[in-house]
C-alpha cells in the first residue's frame, strides 16, 4: 500500500511537470499571435503616417479575441512621442511613428490551481518605433 501511495504522488508531481510542457506550447502560440497582429497593425499605421481609431480597435479586438480577455484589459498607449505613446496625427514620409500595446496572457502555469497560484497571468508590452511611409493625400 506504501508504494501504491509513493507511485500516485509522482505522478501527480510528474503530471504537474508535463502540464507546463503543454502550457508553454499554448502561451507561446498567443504570444506569436498577439506578436503578429500588432506587427500588422504597425504595417497599416506605417502607411496611414498614424495610427487610426479603427487600426486601434481592429488590434484590441483581435488581440482580446485570440488571447481570451477583455478589451478593457488591453491598453493602448496614449498619444505623444514620449515613452508608451502612440503617434495618433498622420506624420509624413521619414518621420517615427510611435506605439505602445500592452496585453495579459493568461494561464502562464500549468497546475497554477493545484499549487494555488491565485494570478496565473503575465503582461507583455510590444514598444518601438517605424518609419512612416505616408505621403499625404
Amino acid at each position: 500500500m506504501k508504494n501504491v501511495i509513493t507511485i500516485v504522488a509522482c505522478v501527480l508531481i510528474l503530471a504537474v511537470f508535463m502540464a507546463q510542457i503543454t502550457t508553454n506550447e499554448i502561451t507561446h502560440s498567443k504570444i506569436l499571435f498577439a506578436e503578429t497582429e500588432v506587427n500588422t497593425a504597425v504595417q497599416v499605421a506605417k502607411q496611414d503616417g498614424c495610427f487610426t481609431q479603427e487600426n486601434i480597435n481592429h488590434l484590441v479586438t483581435r488581440l482580446a479575441e485570440k488571447l481570451g480577455c477583455e478589451e478593457s484589459e488591453i491598453i493602448i498607449g496614449p498619444a505623444g512621442d514620449s515613452e508608451g505613446s502612440m503617434t495618433r496625427t498622420p506624420v509624413y514620409r521619414g518621420e517615427l511613428v510611435y506605439y505602445y500595446v500592452k496585453y495579459p496572457v493568461k494561464g502562464v502555469i500549468g497546475a497554477g490551481a493545484f499549487l494555488g497560484v491565485e494570478n496565473n497571468t503575465a503582461m507583455r508590452v510590444l514598444s518601438g518605433a517605424t518609419a512612416s511611409e505616408y505621403i499625404g493625400e
